[in-house]
């Protein structure tokens, strides 16, 4: 090849550097789980429009052998409700979704173990500002 119809691209710095800066967001961390004993009344707080998992804990209130088998979670709101309900062990899980600002919901809890035994509890939500 004649030399003369080369073309040499000269080299160019394509690194741009970006400074460090700190993006960590610190939430602090809250209780989410609930300890079921002889009677679950409580009151908690929920902020509007978040979904946020709780844990209640059957673990004080079952017998040695006893597995939760079935659970039943009403909202007494259309907009403060509670779904993705899960078993594990001895804990249930689900999701507290949406609810409008200075609601308060009743959240109804019917937990089923394999001795046929239920459990009612309810949690009273209200729902604050973001």
């Amino acid at each position: 090849m004649d030399e003369n119809n080369v073309i040499i691209v000269p080299r160019e710095d394509r690194i741009l550097v970006v400074a460090a800066e700190e993006r960590d967001i610190i939430i602090p961390a809250e209780s989410r789980v609930i300890e079921v004993t002889d009677m679950l009344i409580t009151s908690k707080a929920h902020t509007a429009g978040n979904t946020i998992r709780w844990k209640v804990d059957y673990d004080q209130w079952l017998d040695n052998a006893a597995e939760i088998q079935t659970m039943n979670i009403v909202s007494s709101s259309t907009t403060l409700t509670a779904g993705q309900i899960q078993i594990l062990g001895r804990h249930i899980y689900f999701f507290l979704i949406g609810g409008n600002v200075n609601e308060q919901a009743t959240i109804s809890l019917a937990m089923t173990d394999n001795f046929n035994e239920t459990k009612h509890d309810t949690i009273n939500f209200t729902v604050v500002t973001p």
